[in-house]
C-alpha cells in the first residue's frame, strides 16, 4: 500500500521535499512508516529514533503514535517541536 509521509517546518529541508510518497505491506503502522523514512534520509533519522522524543505525529487530523495502523493512501504529517537540544539542533540544520 502507499501512504504519504508529510514534513513540517523546519524538518523538511533535511528530506529536500515537504512529502514522500512510501510503499508499505498491509496491515504497516506508522513505525514501519517512520522505518522507511530513516532508511531513505538518514540525515532525518536523530528526529525519529526516540520514542521518548518524537515530534508530534498525525494521521488525517488526529494525533497518531508509532502503533497506529496505516491504511492505503494515509497521510503521515510528521510536525516540528524541539524536544530536546538534540532534536532542535538537527532539525534546524539546512
Amino acid at each position: 500500500m502507499r501512504v504519504t509521509v508529510c514534513f513540517g517546518d523546519p524538518c523538511w529541508r533535511l528530506i529536500g521535499k515537504r512529502e514522500i510518497e512510501v510503499a508499505l505491506y498491509r496491515g504497516a503502522t506508522v513505525a514501519d512508516a517512520l522505518e522507511v523514512v530513516m532508511r531513505r534520509h538518514p540525515k532525518f533519522a536523530p528526529c525519529l529514533q526516540s520514542a521518548d522524543s518524537l515530534p508530534p505525529l498525525f494521521l488525517g487530523g488526529d494525533a497518531a503514535a508509532p502503533d497506529s495502523p496505516l491504511a492505503e493512501g494515509a497521510r503521515l504529517r510528521i510536525t516540528h517541536y524541539a524536544v530536546t537540544n538534540r532534536i532542535a539542533h538537527v532539525c534546524s540544520t539546512t
